[in-house]
């Protein structure tokens, strides 16, 4: 589902290791179908699962110290169909891939995914207030690289 596939790409760095976390989700989600309450859509109960799977795998590497960009999965962001500007959304997806590990979490988890600021810090094991400190640095961080993709130009 390409859905899940986005929410997933924009935290974890490769897209054979995006494709496993989503299939990963989709086991999970026909083992635990029966958990489902109604009490959000079906969409975002699974695109919960996806995001706390990605998590999981970023939790299980930055344990072990492998947190690894390829440019090759950075150069090959998968392509958000049937927008006006879509070079403009392309180049934010890459800018989003760059950016330090706590920054993007933190940007994709809040702007994306909707997870509050008290969400975050309890899924990433951080205080509420470096939530909120990586949110506003990753935002400078994303409009500087933007602003300068538009000089570059």
């Amino acid at each position: 589902m390409k859905p899940l596939y986005h929410a997933v790409i924009r935290l974890v760095p490769s897209t054979p290791e995006a494709e496993d976390v989503v299939q990963d989700a989709f086991i999970s989600i026909f083992r635990n179908i029966h958990q489902y309450r109604s009490e959000s859509s079906l969409y975002t109960w699974m695109r919960r699962i996806a995001v706390n799977k990605a998590l999981d795998v970023l939790r299980k590497k930055k344990k072990i110290g492998i947190i690894n960009y390829e440019e090759e999965a950075i150069a090959n962001l998968p392509v958000i169909d049937d927008h006006p500007d879509q070079d403009l959304i392309n180049k934010l997806h890459f800018e989003i891939k760059k950016l330090p590990d706590g920054c993007r979490e933190i940007l994709v988890l809040y702007l994306f995914e909707g997870f509050k600021h008290a969400e975050i810090a309890g899924k990433l094991n951080i205080s509420e207030s470096t939530s909120k400190s990586q949110y506003f640095r990753a935002k400078q961080l994303l409009t500087q690289a933007m602003i300068k993709n538009k000089i570059d130009e």
